[in-house]
């Protein structure tokens, strides 16, 4: 868990340097540290598991009812859940359908803690993305630079519903 909240604290301050007019944004990223150091002990009981952290459709390949996973240098030793978490991120923008029954499952077939677990990845996940595009930030200018906060108000909301678990 603590590489986790290394990195967490390196994207706030990303996040609070990049865009400090953004109080709702930093009050919600504020929320979700807290929130993630509260539950420490259960991202502890997931993690070294060996994991893709970038599970998304063009990360793998099925073929004869074999997966085949892709992007290797993405393998790690991480918490179980960042990889799926992940994945939820590419079905909020492309297959809610998809993304609503994987969640379905978690909670009928793997219970309330792998829940949470799955959450808290989803909060750090949600806050990776928002580092990504407050830097990303500075570098535009006209229309991507209007996509790219645009980007930020989505992940936003993204990381406010997931707070509170909606």
């Amino acid at each position: 868990a603590r590489d986790y909240f290394a990195e967490f604290s390196k994207f706030k301050k990303t996040i609070e340097g990049g865009v400090p007019e953004q109080k709702e944004l930093i009050e919600a990223i504020n929320t979700g540290e807290k929130f993630l150091f509260s539950n420490k002990k259960l991202i502890d009981t997931y993690c070294n598991y060996l994991a893709h952290t970038d599970l998304a459709p063009a990360n793998f390949r099925i073929g004869e009812g074999k997966i085949y996973f892709l992007d290797l240098p993405a393998m790690a030793f991480a918490n179980k859940y960042e990889g799926w978490a992940r994945f939820l991120n590419y079905c909020l923008l492309h297959s809610s359908e998809l993304g609503r029954l994987l969640l379905e499952y978690i909670r009928k077939n793997r219970g309330d803690e792998e829940y949470l677990c799955l959450r808290l990845m989803r909060i750090y996940k949600a806050t990776y993305l928002l580092d990504y595009y407050v830097k990303t930030l500075r570098k535009t200018s006209g229309d991507l630079n209007l996509l790219t906060q645009k980007r930020i108000d989505f992940w936003k909301e993204i990381l406010l519903s997931l707070l509170a678990d909606r």
